[in-house]
């Protein structure tokens, strides 16, 4: 049977079938014909995931099939679930609109990115799901729901985790093209903490950089700007297939291998790209990045008034555990939504990623930064590897026990169950 492993390689399983339906019938049957079995189902888009929320030994579904723009009306456009981002961002600039927020990879599928809380960094920007004015869900029985703002379900089903069915179609909110300016620039450590709540009121979008081991922070802000384009996408391929792909994976690999070098590496990195630059490029592009090597990722939200404390608790463990940590500290910025398991439901939040490529500690560092975000209320991503149970995520997620109930209405001889759906909730 053939296994599923997710891109970072931190999931895997082996799915008694593997199928991907051509259209909302043939998934309908494949619903029925699983519950007749005694089979559980999931989804799996671009598996870039790093949590096991995909993973099942019954029915794994692939919705690459179910790609089509259905109707791109005044701002909005209604697309099908599996439709990947970046094919939407190109067909939306195509046609003279865009999204007002995307992540920094959009080679998801969409529904994928609205179920896992999938977001970028604008203070006044909410996540991906913020976006979407509408969905179809398909539930357990293979009948299908139509939800609006104002439905019963609607803010349950904009971030799921694929627990209540399965999302068919998304109709997300768009608005004329726009380009962005990016500034970017280092600044000594303590100046960018100190820095934050300012660049939370002032920019728009605005995202901190922190290479451990060093003593620098790059600041990326995004202004709207009427300037002519400066992307190259030679320079993009570039960065995805040799400078990622090659050279930083090969430091990667020796720091697996050499731990005491990764203060040296850190700080080669940092010299190269931690400068002053300006690019200027279509909205879309200027907040994605090249598609960076394989690591692991764990990401916490937290009250966006204790961002600067959150920087400052992970460079105090990591030199209190002496870790090595070979990959950036990421702060982002995301405002308030209403989804129900949105870490950022009711409360203005920045998003404090520790990512590492696989090396000694690093269960150490993800275990200790859990500690940290805990301590300064944190919730946790729910794409990323995180070790909280649904004892702990109760006290945590103020929705979780009207999500879990709506589940047991809505799935009550759990099609879509695994073993992520069991921890969490």
């Amino acid at each position: 049977m053939r296994r599923f492993v997710n891109w970072a390689r931190t999931a895997s399983c082996v799915p008694a079938a593997f199928v991907t339906p051509r259209s909302e019938d043939e998934l309908r049957a494949v619903l029925l014909d699983a519950a007749r079995r005694g089979l559980t189902v999931k989804v799996v888009g671009g598996a870039h995931s790093w949590s096991d929320a995909a993973c099942t030994e019954g029915v794994l579904i692939n919705l690459d099939a179910l790609d089509r723009i259905v109707t791109v009306e005044e701002r909005k456009v209604t697309v099908e679930a599996g439709l990947r981002l970046d094919t939407l961002n190109e067909a939306l600039a195509a046609r003279g609109l865009a999204l007002g927020v995307v992540g920094s990879i959009a080679r998801q599928s969409i529904a994928g990115a609205i179920s896992t809380g999938t977001h970028g960094s604008g203070p006044r920007h909410g996540s991906l799901a913020s976006l979407v004015c509408g969905l179809r869900l398909m539930l357990a029985d293979g009948s299908v729901r139509d939800l609006a703002p104002g439905d019963a379900l609607f803010d349950a089903a904009r971030i799921s985790l694929g627990a209540l069915g399965i999302i068919t179609r998304v109709t997300l909110a768009c608005e004329p093209a726009f380009r962005l300016e990016e500034l970017a620039a280092p600044l000594p450590f303590e100046e960018a903490v100190a820095r934050i709540p300012q660049l939370v009121r002032e920019e728009a979008y605005v995202k901190l950089w922190w290479l451990p081991h060093t003593g620098v922070v790059q600041v990326y802000r995004c202004r709207r700007t009427e300037a002519d384009s400066t992307f190259r996408a030679f320079a993009r391929w570039f960065d995805d297939r040799v400078v990622n792909r090659v050279v930083f994976a090969a430091l990667l690999r020796l720091s697996r291998f050499a731990p005491s070098s990764i203060p040296r590496i850190n700080a080669l990195v940092r010299w190269a790209y931690f400068r002053e630059t300006r690019k200027v490029a279509r909205s879309d592009l200027a907040l994605t990045i090249a598609m960076p090597p394989i690591h692991e990722e764990v990401e916490y939200a937290i009250p966006i008034e204790r961002a600067p404390e959150a920087l400052q608790r992970v460079r105090a463990l990591i030199d209190r555990e002496s870790l090595r940590v070979n990959f950036v500290v990421e702060l982002r910025f995301v405002a308030a939504d209403e989804a129900w398991m949105s870490p950022a439901f009711g409360r203005d939040s920045a998003y404090i990623g520790a990512y590492m490529a696989r090396a000694g500690g690093i269960e150490r560092y993800f275990a200790a930064f859990e500690r940290e975000m805990l301590a300064l209320n944190g919730r946790p991503h729910w794409g990323k590897q995180f070790s909280l149970d649904a004892e702990q995520l109760r006290d945590l997620c103020p929705n979780h026990a009207r999500f879990s109930a709506l589940r047991d209405e809505l799935d009550p001889r759990r099609l879509f169950d695994n073993a992520f759906l069991r921890r969490v909730l």
